[in-house]
């Protein structure tokens, strides 16, 4: 039996590769573009919309990805080409889209590039949409190549529930249900699980409805694991200032890491300290217990 490639696994899910565009988005003019497909997008999908040549001619599909280490790219998801609308056509809503996502002159485009851009009507289709952020393939040496048709290797399929690998203390922005994948399975998240315990600190948890802010801190054996294991279990780790507030509305971040020769009395000043800077013990909605 011949190796799986990106090919073949498009005809398992019944798509035909001679239809379907492979783009690849870099940081470039989106950061963080897995992150903005999962918390705006429709961003992402104004701006792979907008295209000043028909880059998209002869496919009634394309298969999204991210860029991802050297020269590989992480599958997004795939999106049906709906219609083309050439550049005379373009309606004043359609150029508002641009700007409404600010892509304008004011963040790097040129002042008159709504004159040249045509747009692709495209809708999301789920159809692989359980690979997303688990297919991981090779994009070639030809990287400039944002669109391709070839045929790609695939060099890993993440574990289910894998949320992406931990980068970075300060780059840590979980979402509730994240929070939970890493707690209760922890095999196909086994970066963050080990990323969490070796540290212990401070930590905010925000409501992004609410708009509460509640301060608190990690100082058992296990650091940040073992704290924010008790929020996966029942939304609100034991705290009062949490109880009846939707914790799908909550994500955690870490404010501070702290030496391993701190005390549990030296991590609750540091946490008093923060709850002073942010004005939390003065926040109604998300106090301390």
């Amino acid at each position: 039996m011949g190796k799986l490639t990106l090919h073949s696994l498009l005809e398992l899910y019944g798509l035909d590769p001679k239809t379907v565009k492979l783009v690849r988005h870099t940081d470039k003019e989106i950061k963080n573009v897995m992150d903005v497909f999962k918390n705006n997008r429709g961003k992402l999908e104004a701006y792979q919309s907008f295209q000043g040549k028909p880059v998209f001619k002869g496919a009634t599909h394309i298969a999204v990805f991210a860029s991802s280490t050297s020269t590989s790219a992480v599958f997004i998801g795939i999106w049906d080409i709906v219609d083309f609308v050439p550049q005379p056509k373009l309606t004043l809503e359609l150029h508002a889209i641009i700007d409404n996502y600010g892509f304008n002159k004011e963040n790097g485009y040129k002042d008159n590039w709504h004159e040249t851009v045509s747009w692709y009507d495209m809708k999301f289709n789920s159809t692989m949409n359980e690979l997303s952020a688990r297919l991981v393939i090779e994009w070639g040496k030809s990287a400039i190549s944002w669109v391709q048709s070839v045929d790609k290797e695939i060099l890993e399929i993440k574990p289910v529930n894998y949320i992406g690998d931990f980068i970075s203390y300060d780059k840590v922005q979980l979402n509730y249900e994240e929070l939970k994948q890493i707690v209760e399975k922890p095999n196909s998240n086994f970066t963050w699980v080990s990323a969490l315990k070796s540290v212990k600190g401070v930590y905010l948890i925000r409501d992004t409805v609410g708009k509460g802010l509640y301060v608190g801190s990690a100082s058992g054996k296990d650091g940040f694991m073992q704290r924010w294991s008790s929020y996966a279990r029942n939304g609100n780790g034991g705290n009062i200032g949490l109880m009846g507030l939707d914790c799908n509305n909550f994500v955690f971040s870490i404010l501070e890491i702290v030496s391993a020769t701190f005390s549990e009395a030296d991590i609750l000043y540091r946490e008093d300290c923060w709850k002073v800077k942010l004005g939390a013990r003065e926040d109604h909605n998300m106090c301390h217990n």
